[in-house]
């Protein structure tokens, strides 16, 4: 049965070389001999690839055409081996770090087709099942014991047979960024392949952001209803299981497959211990070789058709000879161009200028009446105007309707012009913001399956990728306001979730007044006591008045506090490291002795646990204990017992147990015994860059930390993992915290008042 071989190509230039570069190649034989080796092709796209870089590679194309076509060994799979087998030991500079290269090198003959190819280039079939539906096969993925070669150009060979009614789809890489695989599906398998491969030149060329695009359309015409039929005998397995018992086989002669997809994938494949102890060639697959089929006639749509001609080797002279002349002409008629321009230009401004020179003379003489000469340039303007209006008003009627016919169309086709170029673009427009959305529901509907296996990273990469889509898009258009909304709606949803963000109302407890400041609080007994390091005086909240006052104090300004869980006393801690108590029973400050082994000190943060007292100390990147005594405290010991810990840019400390320290900039640092511990808080979204406090207790279920650059409240599991985020329009700059977890509730200091909200525990 005679078939038409069809090979359409699409292509578009993105005018960016160094973002994205394509180069598509196309070899249709001339002589019978070559025409036995069928049509040589390749599609290649590089990123970030230098000019010698690109050059480089089209001679590798170039070297690949020209040794397929003048070897002599009649098989063809065979001759396409040894030459990528040659490319891949003198070629593999290519493969150079930084430079994304993805690459297909191919031939077909006759129904035959052999490809190999280096990096992620889109290669699918489109083939019908026995149900008569199209079913898709992805044949640039590696199935499951196969790897790529990446030390390799050319690691795999592949072979198959196309099949009428199949289609084989081969693009560059970014491509898949706008067409997702069943999108391509259906644009494939409802059009013939010459309006699939316009449909794409139309749809990418209305892009403009620079990145290059190609790809080609391989496809059996349909013959005509008066040929001979053949019946071929059909094998009872599916295409894809053909495909994959072929990606899985080791070396085995050739067998015929189903006739509806690809019967020559059946082919040997190498060993894979054969591959490894043979590092020059590793392909994963080797056909054998198969009766050589007739030439089928083809029809090739393509803009970088060539055919393939033998060249002579040019001497080195020779070709310093046509460098030499070829720079000579250039320049020879760049200096004839420039000429002509600078002439021109000259011309022009020299025209202008007198023009614009005379006409501001004549305004001249006209407001000034130099040499009473106003009057003579008035009439001579008012007859040339007359003139003008004589020679129109003598015209014959015919010419006048004329005339004014030609006026109008002109308009008629310049409003036309316009009007159609609007539509283009709005056309254009709503075409690409509809693939947009399509796109953004396809990252949400992702970041939906990713959170029912739990991955939430994966989630929210999705759902960034998406919204930064959606803030690209033009949702300012009243049309497209609609679908904009909804999509906001729904992704913020989903990001609330991922984020396991809490939006909770908080309520004002108390204003201190005069419009008094405080960072930090504690509780004691049945009062908020709230210092701040900048102020001498602390205040005073009743929890049974509901009255806040404050109070100056006597060496005020502390940077901490801290409450035993006995809660008979607070101890209140200055940059120095003197030490004040006071009772509930008398809300008086009390300085009381503590010591340290040192006497420069810079004291940031301090806890009371069993007892014993806890003090942070910047400058010495230490954290001290204290005994209690009678008269306070005693001298302060080394707890911290790693060298290489740092702790300058602490901001306050929690025991449960264990110490947590929280830093400046959102780091918390777990130790127990005095020894480092590894630990890692989960990354959230928005990122953590700050802490002011760090809460827990050992009968607390949680690990509370306050963001004040994020104006929320961090709830962990003390394995590091997120459990909520907490935020409220009422946070300002919260600056410190006082958890009550039976009462699942919060106290956040934020400026002048004193705020409660609710924990969703």
């Amino acid at each position: 049965m005679d078939h038409i071989l069809q090979l359409d190509e699409f292509f578009v230039e993105g005018g960016s070389q160094n973002r994205s570069h394509v180069l598509l190649h196309i070899t249709e034989p001339s002589t019978e001999a070559e025409k036995s080796k069928g049509y040589f092709f390749a599609v290649t796209e590089v990123s970030n690839g230098e000019p010698s870089y690109l050059e480089e590679l089209q001679s590798t194309i170039s070297e690949i055409e020209t040794y397929y076509y003048e070897q002599t060994h009649p098989d063809n799979t065979t001759r396409l081996e040894t030459i990528l087998e040659k490319i891949n030991r003198e070629r593999a500079r290519l493969i150079t770090p930084g430079t994304a290269l993805n690459c297909l090198v191919g031939v077909l003959y006759g129904t035959q087709i052999i490809f190999s190819f280096h990096g992620e280039p889109l290669i699918f079939l489109f083939y019908k099942n026995r149900k008569g539906t199209y079913q898709r096969l992805n044949l640039s993925t590696y199935q499951e014991g196969e790897q790529a070669d990446t030390n390799s150009l050319f690691s795999q060979l592949i072979q198959g047979k196309v099949s009428p009614e199949d289609f084989l789809f081969i693009s560059t890489t970014r491509l898949g960024d706008y067409f997702s695989p069943d999108r391509l599906e259906k644009i494939i398998t409802t059009r013939s392949a010459r309006q699939s491969a316009e449909h794409f030149q139309r749809i990418l060329g209305e892009l403009h952001n620079g990145v290059s695009f190609g790809g080609l359309i391989v496809h059996l015409g349909k013959p005509p209803v008066t040929m001979e039929k053949r019946i071929r005998p059909t094998v009872e397995l599916s295409s894809e299981n053909s495909i994959t018992r072929i990606f899985n086989t080791e070396q085995q002669t050739a067998q015929t497959l189903s006739s509806s997809v690809w019967p020559g994938l059946a082919t040997k494949a190498k060993n894979l211990l054969q591959a490894a102890a043979n590092k020059a060639t590793k392909y994963s697959r080797k056909p054998t070789a198969e009766p050589r089929e007739q030439p089928l006639a083809a029809e090739i749509s393509s803009h970088h058709k060539r055919t393939f001609q033998r060249v002579s080797p040019i001497t080195t002279q020779e070709r310093l000879t046509m460098i030499a002349r070829t720079i000579a002409d250039f320049l020879l008629l760049a200096g004839k161009l420039l000429w002509r321009g600078i002439s021109a230009l000259a011309f022009l401004l020299a025209a202008f200028v007198t023009a614009l020179t005379r006409l501001f003379g004549m305004l001249f003489l006209v407001c000034t009446n130099y040499q009473n000469r106003r009057r003579a340039i008035l009439e001579n303007w008012s007859r040339q105007w007359s003139s003008y209006k004589h020679d129109f008003q003598n015209l014959p009627a015919l010419t006048k309707v004329l005339a004014g016919t030609a006026l109008v169309l002109l308009l008629i086709f310049v409003g036309s012009v316009v009007f159609i170029r609007a539509r283009q673009k709005t056309a254009a427009a709503t075409a690409q913001f509809s693939a947009d959305i399509e796109t953004i529901q396809a990252k949400r509907d992702s970041a939906e399956s990713a959170l029912l296996y739990q991955d939430e990273a994966a989630a929210l990469a999705e759902l960034n990728a998406a919204n930064a889509l959606l803030a690209a898009l033009p949702c300012s258009v009243k049309e497209n306001q609609p679908r904009c909304t909804a999509e906001q709606v729904a992704l913020q949803e989903l990001l609330s979730k991922v984020r396991h963000l809490n939006s909770e109302t908080s309520t004002i407890v108390a204003s201190w007044p005069n419009g008094a400041h405080f960072s930090g609080m504690v509780k004691l007994g049945n009062n908020l006591l709230a210092f701040t390091p900048e102020r001498s005086e602390i205040g005073v909240y009743s929890l049974l008045s509901k009255e806040a006052s404050t109070a100056t104090v006597t060496g005020g300004g502390f940077v901490a506090a801290a409450v035993p869980k006995e809660n008979d006393y607070a101890l209140f801690l200055t940059s120095r490291g003197e030490l004040y108590r006071v009772t509930p029973d008398d809300l008086t400050l009390k300085k009381i002795d503590v010591s340290f082994p040192t006497e420069d000190r810079q004291m940031s943060s301090m806890v009371v646990y069993n007892r014993r007292l806890y003090t942070l100390d910047l400058k010495n990147n230490q954290i001290f204990k204290h005994d209690a005594t009678a008269a306070g405290f005693g001298r302060g010991t080394a707890w911290i017992k790693d060298q290489n810990v740092n702790l300058n840019q602490g901001v306050s400390i929690a025991i449960d147990g264990d110490v947590f320290v929280a830093g400046k900039k959102g780091s918390v640092s777990k130790f127990t015994g005095g020894n480092f511990q590894p630990f890692q808080l989960a990354t959230i979204d928005p990122t953590l860059s700050s802490a002011a406090k760090i809460w827990s207790y050992v009968d607390l279920n949680y690990l509370y930390v306050l963001d004040p650059t994020g104006k929320r409240l961090l709830i962990f599991n003390k394995d590091g993992r997120l459990y909520r985020q907490i935020v409220s329009p009422s946070f300002i700059n919260p600056t410190d915290i006082l958890i009550d977890e039976p009462g699942k509730s919060a106290l956040v200091a934020d400026g002048n008042n004193l705020l409660q909200v609710a924990l969703p525990l």
